[in-house]
């Protein structure tokens, strides 16, 4: 499959903060990347929320720009929410 841009994600959302969040360029050059820091992430401290509830536009949630190097600390029910955004570079 060839296309100018290819969007992966971990999970399927639109979030105020992704349309800001660089893309990170995936090609046959980059075979070894550090995308430690690439990320948005969201902690649900309850561990309930679904991906309807994410992709809802009525419900935003709020996402923050992830650093590398950080241990998340998790609660017992807690879940930690990855944003990326990918795109192919052109040959």
């Amino acid at each position: 499959m060839r296309a100018s841009t290819v969007a992966g994600w971990i999970f399927l959302c639109q979030v105020g903060v992704a349309q800001a969040q660089p893309i990170t360029l995936l090609g046959d050059q980059n075979t070894n990347m550090d995308i430690s820091a690439a990320s948005t992430t969201w902690i649900d401290a309850g561990g309930k929320t679904t991906i309807a509830q994410m992709t809802d536009p009525q419900r935003p949630m709020t996402f923050t720009p992830s650093k590398s190097e950080v241990v998340y600390r998790l609660g017992y029910q807690s879940a930690l929410w990855q944003h990326y955004r990918f795109a192919k570079q052109l040959d």
